[in-house]
């Protein structure tokens, strides 16, 4: 309770309202520092809470926008670490893109496949034709040697495979197939069950998509440019499982 100070005559001095002003100030001031410790609450902000409340109580004053709250070591970017995880992930791509070559160029497949490399990976462009016949979805006999040789390429290296199926824009419509979404699809998952199935390799890696005539390379504008669009990738996906 705010005592009032009386001159020698008895008399109100007139500054009896600076002790009521100075407990409002008080008051106002733990209310922003809660509110901004609510903000972001972490350790060490707390820490400063109360060291600052104890400051007020004690009648010392206190820094609200300091308080030696440098930002905490779990808060804080290392960059160098991010810049040496980005520099990883192209040397490995650049190795596995080197494999491939050096694997399709050991086995006589460069005549079937064209490698390309992104940054989803390393992609191996199989021609429709060695693969399939017109409007099927089935393996053709002579398609099951490319795809042996293949399988021991994908079972020396733990990254993910999308199998991914395309298609020219040349609507189909038979009894087995409505539309080309359906003809891409099949074709990749058969793919997918002849690497798994027959070869043996881990499912849990391998995914199938069909694109359709929705992914092309090239305009679909003459007979040599349908045949590139139809095609099978298989995608060697960038980031490998366990590394």
């Amino acid at each position: 309770m705010v005592r009032k100070r009386k001159n020698r005559g008895g008399q109100l001095s007139g500054d009896e309202w600076l002790g009521t002003f100075s407990h409002t100030i008080t008051i106002v001031l733990i209310f922003f520092i809660l509110l901004f410790s609510f903000s972001s609450v972490n350790e060490n902000k707390l820490k400063g809470v109360s060291e600052a409340l104890n400051n007020i109580v004690n009648g010392g004053g206190t820094n609200i926008l300091s308080n030696n709250q440098s930002t905490p070591e779990s808060d804080k970017v290392d960059t160098s670490k991010v810049m040496t995880e980005d520099t990883s992930s192209v040397n490995t791509n650049k190795q596995m893109l080197s494999k491939v070559n050096d694997f399709i160029k050991e086995n006589n497949l460069g005549s079937v496949t064209e490698i390309k490399s992104d940054k989803r990976g390393i992609t191996i462009d199989l021609k429709d034709t060695i693969l399939f016949e017109s409007e099927k979805a089935d393996l053709i006999p002579e398609s099951k040697n490319i795809l042996d040789k293949l399988s021991t390429l994908l079972s020396s290296i733990n990254n993910e495979i999308i199998i991914e199926g395309h298609t020219d824009n040349v609507p189909i419509n038979n009894y087995k197939f409505s539309s080309n979404w359906e003809l891409s699809s099949i074709r990749a998952v058969n793919i997918v069950r002849y690497f798994t199935e027959v070869k043996k390799l881990e499912p849990s890696r391998f995914q199938a998509s069909g694109y359709g005539e929705f992914r092309p390379l090239v305009d679909n504008s003459t007979p040599e440019n349908r045949a590139k669009n139809r095609r099978v990738d298989i995608l060697i996906v960038a980031t490998s499982k366990g590394e």
